[in-house]
């Protein structure tokens, strides 16, 4: 599946660095760079998972390293064929060393614009929220999301551990953003059930889950995915590095799949989960005997539910149907 073109909608930026990235500014071996940026087999759950984040993130507080971290998942964009991404951030944790939120949103979204450029593969950017954060932190980020959208920043997301933390002190910006018709995502139902999933939709209004695969326990809550047309960013590898599921046969991506609902195939973390998108394609294929309708289908899903405006999603289909014939 290497030479088909993908759209990937979920991936963490601070999660994604590959060993030539660090290796230049620390000296590590790969044994250790496996041992230290990789979610190992040790893990036990989506909160241990969630620990290698912090030797990323300390990698990535100052102009150069930002703006070479999208140049690094651009690489990785190429070798995957990705056609169109969107990246998702939250500019508070890359403003630890003196860089201002405000110059964190600058800095890599003029460095999405130079590589678009180079690579000739379009992006854009998400602003995350942190379930653990103050309204006040929140409404920070929603304020920089609302300032620069329609520049390089098409939507706003919470995410970090839902086993932790819940979803009140969001609920504002949430509102905000639906009367300021900004776009919505959500990180729901990953490891919490199919209340996760329902909490969300009815506080947040979200068009898109990030992961949602508990989704599959409830059938009423499949059918009303299905009804609102509400994507779900499916993230296998990464389920399975958090424990959530033991194998992929057991994971349910191929029934949400099959029952209709709009699925989408993403990395998460490239470097935390130690994936590709060409990875999961394959893996999709041995578990599941995926054929190349499948993905073009669910390339399909992505691209329908990026926020790109209808002129260029209607372009980015005809190339994909082109492309998988």
């Amino acid at each position: 599946m290497e030479n088909f073109p993908k759209i990937e909608l979920h991936v963490h930026l601070d999660c994604c660095l590959s060993y030539d990235f660090v290796a230049k500014r620390k000296k590590i071996s790969h044994e250790d760079f496996i041992k230290n940026f990789v979610a190992g087999d040790s893990c036990s759950s989506l909160t241990d998972h969630l620990s290698y984040v912090r030797n990323e993130l300390e990698l990535l507080q100052t102009e150069i390293d930002l703006k070479d971290a999208i140049t690094d998942l651009f690489d990785q964009f190429k070798s995957d064929n990705v056609i169109y991404a969107e990246i998702r951030f939250c500019p508070l944790l890359h403003s630890e060393k003196g860089l201002s939120p405000e110059e964190v949103v600058k800095i890599l979204s003029d460095a999405v614009v130079e590589c678009q450029e180079l690579y000739k593969i379009e992006a854009n950017l998400i602003l995350a929220t942190l379930r653990e954060y103050s309204p006040e932190q929140s409404q920070l980020i929603y304020d920089l999301a609302k300032k620069n959208m329609h520049k390089k920043v098409v939507a706003i997301d919470l995410a970090s551990d839902e086993i932790k933390y819940g979803i009140g002190n969001h609920i504002g910006i949430y509102k905000s953003a639906m009367l300021d018709n900004v776009n919505r995502i959500a990180h729901a139902g990953e490891v919490n059930g199919p209340e996760s999933v329902w909490e969300t939709i009815k506080n947040l209004n979200p068009s898109r889950i990030g992961h949602g695969v508990k989704s599959i326990e409830d059938s009423e809550l499949i059918n009303y995915l299905i009804e609102k047309n509400i994507h779900l960013e499916v993230c296998p590898s990464s389920n399975l590095k958090s424990k959530i599921y033991p194998n992929l046969k057991e994971h349910p991506i191929n029934e949400l799949y099959r029952k209709g609902i709009s699925v989408g195939i993403n990395t998460d973390g490239r470097t935390m989960t130690y994936t590709t998108l060409n990875n999961e394609y394959q893996n999709l294929i041995n578990a599941f005997g995926w054929e190349k309708t499948d993905f073009l289908k669910c390339n399909i899903n992505s691209i329908s539910a990026s926020f790109l405006d209808n002129h260029k999603k209607e372009k980015y289909i005809e190339q994909l149907i082109n492309s998988y014939k």
